[in-house]
């Protein structure tokens, strides 16, 4: 497995897939399962479909790799800071052979795993009735910074050699000789080239109108996407939050070279 952070994965869709690609496409595919958003992994774990409090220390292992769990989808989309105490093992990295109950821990991918900040100290158990492996510390907390990808599903849903390089190429040729190309019948016709154009107008009529494009894909007032959605649906001209949102994004990421 090749781990590809959230920025890097979107780099890779982006030039693979059909445009515009961001944040609510790529949930969508972590949705429909075609791909599995994770998280890396290294402290303890309790097999939870083992798991016997008379045997905990039969269950209790060190567990290198990366971990998955539904919640992650809403991390993506929502940019959701999110507490996990179980999650479901994607890959187990550490060579080590373990056995639990007769099985080889190497073949645990898709079980469910409890999640421990220290090791379960068998001694200390026999000695103190109240010792408890479980502590305040057991949860991890996941960021938009945190999420992985693997790159071999990437490359199962758009090959690394299938760019839109060549599509990109014949709708330049044809907007050179077609005198209705500057009028597109939708922006998913709008040729990758004219991105940074778009990108740097929705950029200047932020700026101009002095509007909150902190979250981009927010449905509440004071929003921008929010303002932009109710005025359309106004004048009877809707579009869906996400599609806005989508390009408000785009926009965002543009960083001033000048401005001080």
């Amino acid at each position: 497995m090749t781990p590809l952070n959230l920025e890097q994965t979107l780099s890779y869709l982006r030039e693979r897939m059909p445009a515009p690609f961001d944040l609510p496409q790529l949930a969508h595919l972590c949705r429909t399962g075609q791909l599995t958003p994770l998280f890396a992994y290294d402290r303890y774990a309790l097999d939870q479909e083992n798991y016997d409090d008379d045997r905990i220390d039969c269950v209790t292992f060190n567990l290198s790799g990366y971990l998955t769990a539904p919640e992650l989808i809403e991390v993506i989309y929502k940019d959701k800071t999110i507490e996990l105490d179980i999650a479901i093992v994607y890959e187990f990295l550490d060579t080590i052979s373990y056995e639990i109950k007769g099985e080889n821990l190497t073949s645990m991918k898709g079980r469910k795993v409890i999640l421990l900040n220290k090791e379960y100290n068998h001694a200390l158990y026999e000695r103190d009735p109240k010792y408890s492996v479980f502590s305040d510390n057991d949860s991890v907390t996941i960021t938009r910074n945190d999420l992985l990808f693997d790159l071999e599903q990437l490359e199962s849903i758009a090959p690394a050699g299938d760019t839109q390089t060549s599509q990109r190429k014949n709708a330049l040729a044809h907007s050179a000789t077609d005198t209705t190309a500057h009028t597109p019948a939708d922006m998913v016709k709008v040729p990758h080239q004219s991105y940074r154009t778009i990108d740097r107008i929705l950029y200047a009529l932020i700026q101009l109108s002095g509007a909150d494009n902190s979250e981009p894909y927010s449905q509440n007032n004071p929003s921008l996407n929010a303002k932009i959605t109710t005025i359309l649906q106004n004048d009877g001209l809707p579009l869906e939050y996400e599609a806005v949102g989508k390009w408000l994004a785009r926009a965002n990421d543009l960083k001033p070279i000048n401005k001080k």
